[in-house]
């Protein structure tokens, strides 16, 4: 269940990243003015299509998850690890630069 979770967080935000570069690129090619209108228009009809097709990518619906356990609430951000594997980890020294007092 865990690496289902992390995989289909994956998932949102690889979704999401394709998403952008696809409507930045077609919106770029449509409010192009050296184009032709049919030209224009085919950009315009595949910029609907090809961001309807990619409904999972809301920005909403990606998740931090812990790498280690799944968990999805208090993730230190940069680490990626939920606050219980944190002091696990900073207990135990494998966090280099952190000290446990």
């Amino acid at each position: 269940m865990i690496n289902y979770l992390n995989y289909k967080d994956k998932n949102h935000r690889i979704n999401f990243v394709k998403k952008h570069f696809f409507k930045n690129m077609f919106n770029s090619c449509f409010k192009d003015n050296r184009l032709g209108f049919q030209s224009r228009l085919f950009f315009k009809s595949k910029l609907t299509n090809k961001v309807l097709r990619l409904s999972t990518s809301s920005i909403s619906k990606i998740r931090n998850r812990c790498k280690e356990t799944g968990r999805p609430r208090f993730v230190v951000t940069n680490i990626g690890l939920s606050r219980a594997q944190y002091k696990n980890r900073a207990s135990f020294g494998f966090i280099s630069g952190l000290r446990r007092k």
